[in-house]
């Protein structure tokens, strides 16, 4: 009797759909018990509701067994990736822009990603979304990679940054430059009138600057208007004997109408080039024709809303450096092979993105979370990127891979206790041009490599 109920209840659910078709089919049928319903059903039924009961149970623990072989395979792949960063480590020196460096940034970005949409809806209220240890341990990474041991502290009151600062800017993302620096003169003197005395402090507060090269130096001198034409002649002054006067450059100065005042810039790259690595001073003599040193001196200030250096008086002559690093070369093939690559990465990050696999995503950089913007003038803020996704198997073209990646994972297909499977990494980067104010209030454009994911790969 028990075997037959238990019978009764499998036919029973086997034949619901079947009912409710002959009911539609046959009106004339009559609703019958479920019992007379199950004696229709033959043996065989019966034995392939069994038989699809069994193949059910034994799906469910294949997929089990999948699943922990899926959990291997991915911590297998997390410490391929922790074993990938830490090889790429050259020196102990580099420790930190290659591993720590990125990895605090990737923090710290990520948190102001995912904030970024109740930061637009809520305006900030002048709270800090992160706790002061965590605040400094950024700054002290930031500093680090700027070269510098300290934050600048501006306590004097700010000037406007000239126009020609800003085109400087955005024409040394485009040039071999790497550095690019400010120098205002400590000391101003007229000698007689038409000639002034301008001193300069070239002392440098960063690190690594042993290796660098004055590609070009420029006096930045600016004009009152003048009616007449106007001959400006630049010395450079012995440091040992001021009485030698060295001719360094000298040109003939139309007035430009279209304007109260106007920029003008003499050569003086050879001064500087010459200029002893252990002589920090330089002093230069700026000679016009006469009654015209008044006009010179003219420091009007322009309509800006960017804050600058605190010498007011002596904004109208500044002296500006041209860098040049030992890693210039390098950085210009990079550059350029990057921008022949550029239309490719953007197709492949759109073709990646729909199926979750290797691809560059976004990771913003806001340096006015820091407290920054003081001293840091452009840019506020940039798109660092990031690498997120899987590496499929097997690996094609378009996901910017070698063939040593690829061998690795189809090796790591068939056993992956033989090798980790491919990991999603940057595989080229481009460099920053930042504009910012050093400890002694000069006015600093330069080009720090690899803060910016141009693509990713599997490797």
């Amino acid at each position: 009797m028990a075997i037959n109920t238990g019978v009764c209840c499998f036919r029973r659910r086997l034949n619901i759909e079947r009912r409710k078709n002959w009911i539609k089919r046959k009106k004339k049928w009559r609703r019958k018990s479920w019992c007379h319903l199950i004696e229709i059903v033959d043996e065989t039924s019966v034995a392939d509701v069994f038989g699809a009961v069994n193949r059910k149970a034994s799906e469910e623990e294949a997929k089990k067994t999948n699943r922990s072989r899926v959990t291997i395979e991915k911590a297998d792949e997390k410490r391929h990736c922790r074993t990938f960063r830490a090889q790429q480590q050259i020196a102990p020196s580099k420790i930190l822009e290659s591993v720590l460096f990125p990895l605090i940034i990737a923090f710290y970005s990520s948190v102001i990603i995912s904030l970024s949409a109740a930061t637009i809806n809520h305006p900030s209220t002048g709270t800090s979304r992160f706790a002061e240890q965590e605040i400094q341990l950024l700054r002290e990474a930031f500093l680090r990679k700027f070269g510098m041991k300290e934050q600048p502290k501006q306590a004097k009151p700010a000037l406007p940054v000239p126009y020609y600062v800003w085109n400087i800017y955005e024409r040394v993302k485009k040039e071999d430059i790497a550095c690019v620096r400010h120098y205002y003169p400590y000391n101003i003197m007229e000698l007689d009138n038409s000639t002034l005395l301008l001193q300069y402090d070239l002392s440098v507060t960063v690190r690594n600057v042993t290796s660098e090269i004055i590609a070009r130096a420029e006096l930045k001198l600016k004009l009152g208007r003048e009616r007449n034409r106007r001959h400006i002649k630049i010395y450079e002054i012995d440091q040992r004997n001021s009485e030698i006067w060295r001719l360094i450059d000298a040109k003939f100065i139309e007035d430009d109408l279209r304007g109260d005042y106007q920029w003008t810039e003499m050569d003086v790259t050879e001064a500087i080039r010459r200029r002893r690595p252990n002589m920090n001073k330089v002093d230069f003599a700026v000679k016009l024709s006469s009654n015209h040193l008044k006009a010179l001196a003219s420091t009007s200030s322009q309509p800006t809303v960017h804050s600058a250096s605190s010498y007011d008086s002596k904004q109208a002559f500044a002296l500006v450096v041209y860098v040049q690093t030992d890693d210039t070369a390098r950085v210009r093939k990079k550059r350029k092979a990057n921008m022949r690559r550029r239309h490719q990465h953007k197709k492949h990050d759109h073709r990646s993105a729909d199926k979750n696999y290797c691809r560059r995503t976004e990771l913003l950089v806001d340096f006015n979370e820091l407290d920054w913007q003081d001293w840091i003038l452009a840019p506020s803020s940039y798109s660092a990127y990031q690498c997120q996704g899987k590496c499929p198997n097997p690996l094609t073209s378009h996901f910017n891979t070698t063939n040593h990646a690829i061998v690795q994972g189809l090796i790591n297909s068939v056993d992956p206790s033989l090798v980790p499977a491919p990991c999603c990494v940057p595989t080229e980067m481009e460099s920053l041009s930042i504009l910012y104010i050093d400890v002694e209030g000069k006015i600093v454009i330069k080009n720090y490599p690899d803060m910016e994911v141009l693509s990713c790969g599997c490797r």
